[in-house]
């Protein structure tokens, strides 16, 4: 049987009502295609060995809003309360492991060899996780880490960690030792409760990114963090403790929680003492994050921990203990522009400042998300300054989702909607916790958007296919976005309000955007609960492909690159409008063969 929350889609992709017997004995491995399959069924068995058959096993249980998932969970009554009592399981398949001083773990297995989080972290992490979103305090939830191809003393060092949620690590020598814990732990329930609590439980929403980032600097347990997104923070943290120069390079598609944990780095760096700068090139960006952290927090300095990447031409040499630049990928080749003067143009490559600026400097980029000719950062880009400049360089790859309430499905549909080599448009099929449609008309899509509204965030977005007047003071906003019978402004331009809507480098934050309409230039790197996507006749679909038509493109930045250039940048603007949402996207296209299409992959009755 599948197991339902109420009102979300199924939590586990396999049936997770079996045995430990069961599905020990089962012919096929159901988890197969996930990475710990080919260990989930050996597990099984050796629980029926030690006698633990009838514990249920949930398989591939899936964190609420997070594309994470556990590789098991056993779940009981506990032998002594006679409540529901579960037991995280992560499988390990490597052949060895030893402790870093840092506190990292250096994994060896058959093929590869390399460093990552410590898997008692980890699993603590994702049982804090669901504790706090999905599972009542009174119901004990521990972890176990399971080595099925090495010896105590291939993992000896993992041993001495002490798991503030009470998870162990065994091995097959250390079967009896993890039979007994188990035992400890969980009871056969053979009305199946524990599952039924587990399955069946409200399950709270994180907050939505400006107010958790600022609630950050005053709670430092605001952000929950899983997998490689406690990786990055954590090295962050040991660099930042060694003093020494580094330069951390984290690397993640949409939604895989770099800012989030850019701006939790800088509220705990912050309290622990240490000087550190929060930078990006983008005016909406660092704009917002000063007011919505300094509102949040009065009488404090934290606005002028946010600053551009501009800001650091002549800087003191490692004056900072660290720099965090959040969205790298717009790092330009200069800081200077048109308007400064001779003797401030060092000739110094921005990428280069941002490195000198601090001891150690971290950059949080997805290439995909470049829009700008100008906009050169690149991982390599990156790494090779560093190299160039004595750093010491470390990489990781954020892989798990962290907003649009962890619909993986929907952000690689998208990449996949979006690809140009691609001659078949993918279907939607629908997410566990994300909504798709697609709007017939201009005022369908504001409609459904506005309906929306009161369960979030929500904004209504467009390709730059209209022109962009400037308001005046004292005047309405000028309607510029015409279809059809139906017109709306564009968000302001600048840093000022006008009558009544806020500047547009506010637009994202201020409740009072909603109305007007955004585009690229103020999104990037913002979230809303719900968004609506205007796919204007720049972008059409015909008969198999998408095909770009820059005249009808008002961003002027378009003259400057070839025709493939222009078309993969037009995909590439609509990719970052819709990856903007984290509980549904509702699109609209002006061009009646491409609303075909999006109707033909996108069910009426698909979430």
């Amino acid at each position: 049987m599948t197991h339902e929350r109420p009102g979300a889609e199924p939590v586990v992709k396999a049936d997770p009502g079996v045995s430990a017997q069961l599905l020990a004995e089962l012919a096929v491995d159901p988890t197969a295609s996930t990475r710990s399959g080919p260990y989930v069924r050996s597990f099984a068995a050796e629980l029926t060995e030690v006698g633990l058959g009838e514990i249920d096993a949930l398989i591939g249980f899936r964190l609420p809003y997070s594309s994470a998932e556990f590789d098991l969970i056993l779940a009981g009554i506990h032998p002594e309360s006679r409540e529901p009592s579960y037991v995280a399981v992560e499988l390990k398949g490597w052949d060895a492991a030893r402790l870093e001083p840092s506190g990292l773990a250096v994994a060896t297995g058959s093929t590869s060899r390399h460093r990552t989080l410590h898997p008692v972290v980890q699993l603590d992490k994702m049982i804090a996780y669901l504790r706090e979103r999905a599972v009542t305090r009174d119901h004990p939830i521990s972890g176990l880490v399971w080595f099925p191809q090495a010896s105590d003393a291939d993992v000896a060092s993992l041993f001495d960690f002490v798991s503030p949620e009470g998870t162990r690590v065994f091995t097959p020598e250390s079967r009896e030792a993890m039979a007994v814990f188990l035992r400890s732990q969980l009871a056969p329930d053979p009305d199946r409760r524990a599952v039924g609590a587990l399955t069946s439980t409200a399950v709270s929403e994180p907050r939505p990114l400006l107010v958790a980032a600022a609630n950050e600097f005053k709670n430092p347990d605001e952000f929950v963090f899983l997998g490689n997104q406690e990786l990055a923070r954590s090295t962050v943290l040991k660099a930042a403790e060694r003093g020494t120069n580094e330069t951390l390079i984290v690397t993640g598609p949409p939604a895989t929680g770099k800012s989030a944990i850019a701006t939790s780095l800088v509220a705990e760096l912050d309290r622990r003492g240490y000087s550190v700068n929060h930078a990006t090139g983008s005016r909406p960006a660092t704009s917002t994050w000063r007011k919505v952290v300094g509102t949040g927090n009065p009488g404090t300095k934290v606005r002028s921990l946010f600053t551009y990447f501009n800001n650091y031409t002549g800087a003191v040499p490692c004056g900072l203990d660290v720099l965090i630049c959040d969205e790298a990928q717009r790092i330009r080749g200069s800081s200077a522009n048109r308007y400064t003067p001779r003797d401030r143009r060092t000739g110094v490559p921005q990428v280069v400042e941002l490195i000198q600026a601090a001891k150690v400097s971290v950059f949080f980029l997805d290439p995909e998300q470049a829009l700008r000719p100008g906009e050169i950062g690149t991982e390599e880009l990156i790494a090779s300054a560093a190299a160039d400049n004595g750093r010491t360089v470390r990489r990781i790859t954020l892989d798990t989702q962290f907003g649009v309430d962890g619909s993986s499905e929907y952000l690689e549909w998208t990449s996949r909607l979006l690809d140009g080599e691609r001659r078949t448009p993918p279907i939607w099929t629908g997410g566990r916790e994300f909504t798709v449609e697609v709007a017939d008309t201009p005022h369908d899509l504001e409609a459904r958007i506005r309906e929306r509204a009161s369960d979030g965030t929500a904004r209504i977005v467009a390709g730059l296919c209209w022109p962009w007047h400037e308001a005046k003071p004292g005047e309405d906003l000028p309607l510029d976005i015409r279809i059809g019978d139906w017109a709306r402004p564009w968000s302001v331009k600048g840093d000022r309000g006008v009558h009544g809507a806020p500047s547009g480098t506010l637009w994202a934050s201020d409740p009072a955007g909603f109305g007007q309409i955004g585009s690229v230039h103020n999104v990037q790197g913002f979230e809303f609960a719900w968004t609506g996507v205007i796919i204007g006749p720049d972008l059409v679909w015909r008969t198999d492909r998408w095909v770009a038509r820059p005249e009808e493109s008002y961003d002027t930045s378009l003259r400057r690159l070839d025709d493939r250039a222009v078309e993969k940048h037009i995909r590439r603007a609509y990719g970052v409008l819709l990856s903007r949402s984290r509980k549904g996207t509702i699109i609209y296209s002006t061009d009646p063969e491409t609303r075909q299409m999006l109707h033909q992959i996108v069910p009426s009755n698909a979430r």
